[in-house]
């Protein structure tokens, strides 16, 4: 478990875990970078294999630091978006909608 300002997120995960297909917020990221924070309905079906449109550029922008993952789950989508839009504006992901 990973407490990211007041959510206890499930992880932190391996990029290449296999994950089942649960509604969730995202959070990317290396031990000094935040890459990614997202939102889904099916979180392995986002980030399983090569799934993520992003995955290869965040590989990339990580030089070869461990590129971790945590989820909270979350099935409300309005809830997702908001908790999404909190915790981009505070960890300033590199990649994603700004």
């Amino acid at each position: 478990m990973v407490n990211v300002f007041h959510y206890a997120f499930d992880g932190p995960w391996s990029l290449d875990t296999n994950f089942f297909n649960i509604p969730s917020v995202y959070v990317v990221y290396t031990d000094n970078l935040c890459l990614e924070v997202g939102e889904t309905e099916k979180l392995g079906q986002r980030l399983n294999n090569n799934s993520h449109e992003r995955k290869k550029v965040w590989l990339k922008k990580a030089k070869k630091q461990p590129v971790k993952v945590v989820f909270l789950r979350v099935k409300n989508k309005q809830d997702r978006l908001e908790i999404k839009k909190q915790l981009r504006l505070k960890l300033s992901p590199v990649f994603g909608e700004k």
